[in-house]
C-alpha cells in the first residue's frame, strides 16, 4: 500500500509518525505531512491517486477535502 498521511495538530503529527512507522514495518510506504494554513486542498489533489489518504483530525475536514 502507498499511503499519504496528513495531520493538523502537534499531537496528530506524533500519532502520524507512529502510524507511518508501523506501515513501513509492514512493508508499505507512507508519507507524513503537517497541514499548513490553506494547504489541505492542494495536498489532497497531489495525493489523491494513492492507495490511501489518512487524515488525522476532524472527520468533517476530511470529508470537505475529498
Amino acid at each position: 500500500m502507498n499511503a499519504a498521511v496528513i495531520a493538523f495538530s502537534e499531537k496528530g503529527y506524533e500519532l502520524g509518525e507512529r502510524l507511518v512507522s508501523w506501515l513501513e514495518q509492514s512493508g508499505d510506504t507512507a508519507e507524513l505531512t503537517r497541514c499548513r494554513q490553506g494547504g489541505l486542498e492542494e495536498w489532497t489533489r497531489a495525493h489523491f491517486r494513492r492507495d490511501a489518504l489518512i487524515f488525522i483530525g476532524s472527520c468533517g475536514i476530511a470529508v470537505r477535502a475529498v
